[in-house]
């Protein structure tokens, strides 16, 4: 099914579209959630396929990872304010204590 579904890759770009498959998941965790590409595991999986332009490689991977990041932060953001949903309020005791 997937053969129907998804654009053909130029051939230039099915080895980075498949180590970006690999390492799509690796993200460095911060308190709100994903915040970069753990770049270790990129190169292992470029080590273990033998990538030969590996800068080059490197940099088509993380703009795709980039792009993804972008697309999680922006489902993240719309959780949090969409529509029913209520917004974060300060503790009356904080907003007591900032007021001083």
């Amino acid at each position: 099914m997937c053969d129907i579904c998804m654009p053909s890759l130029m051939p230039e770009n099915r080895q980075v579209f498949e180590i970006f498959m690999k390492v799509q998941s690796q993200h460095i965790m911060g308190f709100s959630g994903p915040v970069d590409l753990n770049f270790q595991s990129v190169q292992f999986i470029m080590d273990l396929m033998g990538v030969a332009n590996r800068k080059e490689v490197f940099e088509k991977v993380y703009k795709l990872y980039n792009m993804s990041l972008q697309r999680i932060r922006d489902q993240a953001k719309n959780k949090q304010t969409g529509p029913g949903k209520l917004q974060p309020q300060l503790d009356p005791r904080l907003r007591k204590y900032l007021k001083k």
